[in-house]
């Protein structure tokens, strides 16, 4: 497997369960966190190391590993999606409940 595989799987494979919560300052601190996931992603794969197929959603090719979060995102996510948009405005609608009663 060559070094760009391995690295694209790494990543893949590391970085697929963080999720997107509209956040704002959080998506700095994710940002960064997938810089320095790239970087040992590179580090590894020079010295021959990577992510084995069939450890959780990596596969034989990074093809394949890009296809399999590709479903994920766009199936799997539906719902997740919601649940999160539900939970995150209830919060504010809370939040904002409480700063009216002060």
């Amino acid at each position: 497997m060559n070094q760009r595989e391995m690295v694209i799987k790494d990543i893949t494979g590391t970085m697929a369960r963080i999720l997107c919560d509209g956040a704002k300052l959080g998506c700095a601190l994710k940002l960064s966190t997938a810089a320095g996931i790239a970087i040992k992603s590179a580090w590894l794969a020079l010295s021959g190391a990577s992510i084995p197929s069939g450890d959780g959603l990596v596969c034989s090719t990074a093809d394949e590993t890009i296809q399999m979060i590709r479903k994920l995102a766009s199936i799997g996510m539906i719902d997740t999606d919601k649940e999160m948009c539900k939970l995150v405005i209830g919060r504010e609608n809370e939040s904002k409940h409480q700063h009216s009663l002060k």
